[in-house]
């Protein structure tokens, strides 16, 4: 058996980088690849996330064949931590993930760093956890499908652990028809439009000032930027349309957004990605979609416990309820306990968990 060498991986080794990634989680027939296009760019170089932090990929490999591989990251607004993102190994890498963990120990001395986080990958918008149960169900589009194994790779290194829940529900729970359709709870409605896409980069500043004001006390949510949530959103516009972003607005003024988007995931097969094909069922066969994600709700502190949150759910309601027979949140730490207890409002059918693993430094020896 061949030595093990930890080595970075350069722009040019990218495509055997996501080749890696997808071979370990193909291995689970329900893994959708929804992530290859951000991890190329991240390794590339290409977007403004990597001007603006610190990026440090790495393949560990056994002679010619690489057996874990992740990109750490230290966020230029949040240079406390660092982070072990798009992390991929073999099921029996033990020793290879260990090398990993001393290069993240390095990189933390280097750096005046006390914490690594295992399953942050940039920051929120890019995804966040690793799955903890449900591994025999298709994950929703844009939610990770690690294998269970990932967590034994990180049990001697004594991680904090935070916890996160994605709910799924059926649009005809009658507890939520009834909510819905109140008349009572028409009143004190405000103004909820749908995004102008003619005006994406002014609705992205929009959403991003939104975002940064309603987020901050959110765990790893640090002040998003606008270009980098540009090139985040607008490669997926032809996909989407101007209602999967609502906005409420008070006397003209943006108090808050919700962003919703039909699960691509039920078009996409099996280890394959988003794509033409995608498009092509979606917008031109007309091809029914199931589910559809709650992703992100904002609302100004200010504004919190008003009318704006039942305003942009009824809006977002009045665009799924005819189309739609699931809806799905995006993932929400068990530690919001307000957004936890809206999403729970109703009668949720199968809850999804996900982990953020946060290690002491010292902690790796």
């Amino acid at each position: 058996m061949n030595s093990l060498d930890i080595k970075p991986c350069l722009p040019l080794n990218a495509n055997e980088y996501v080749k890696f990634f997808n071979a370990v989680h193909k291995k689970n027939s329900n893994y959708r690849d929804n992530f290859s296009s951000i991890i190329k760019d991240f390794l590339t170089g290409k977007i403004a996330f990597c001007q603006n932090n610190r990026l440090f990929p790495f393949f560990v490999y056994n002679g010619y064949r690489p057996l874990a591989v992740c990109i750490f990251i230290i966020a230029k607004k949040m240079p406390d931590i660092l982070q072990m993102a798009f992390f991929a190994a073999e099921e029996e890498a033990h020793e290879a993930v260990d090398l990993l963990m001393q290069k993240a120990r390095e990189l933390c001395s280097e750096n005046n760093i006390q914490k690594i986080v295992v399953g942050l990958n940039g920051s929120l918008s890019y995804g966040v956890g690793l799955l903890a149960n449900n591994y025999e169900k298709r994950p929703g589009f844009g939610k990770i499908c690690s294998p269970a194994y990932y967590f034994d790779f990180f049990t001697k290194y004594s991680p904090e652990t935070q916890s996160m829940t994605s709910i799924r529900q059926k649009l005809d729970d009658p507890v939520l028809l009834r909510f819905m359709d109140n008349p009572k709870s028409r009143h004190n409605i405000i103004r909820c439009r749908k995004a102008r896409f003619n005006n994406l980069r002014e609705e992205i500043r929009t959403y991003v000032e939104l975002s940064n004001q309603s987020f901050m006390s959110h765990p790893f949510y640090y002040e998003r930027d606008i270009q980098e949530n540009y090139e985040l959103f607008a490669p997926f516009k032809t996909l989407l349309k101007e209602e999967n972003l609502i906005f409420a607005e008070d006397n003209g003024k943006p108090v808050g957004f919700l962003l919703w988007y039909p699960d691509y995931n039920e078009l996409i097969a099996p280890g394959k990605g988003v794509g033409f094909s995608t498009f092509f069922k979606y917008k031109i066969l007309k091809r029914p979609i199931k589910t559809f994600m709650y992703v992100e709700m904002a609302i100004l502190p200010d504004y919190q416990g008003s009318r704006v949150l039942m305003s942009l759910m009824k809006k977002c309601f009045s665009y799924v309820r005819n189309d739609f027979t699931w809806g799905e949140t995006s993932w929400v730490f068990d530690s919001n306990k307000v957004s936890l207890q809206v999403s729970k409002k109703w009668t949720p059918v199968n809850s999804t968990q996900y982990k953020v693993l946060l290690i002491d430094a010292n902690n790796v020896r």
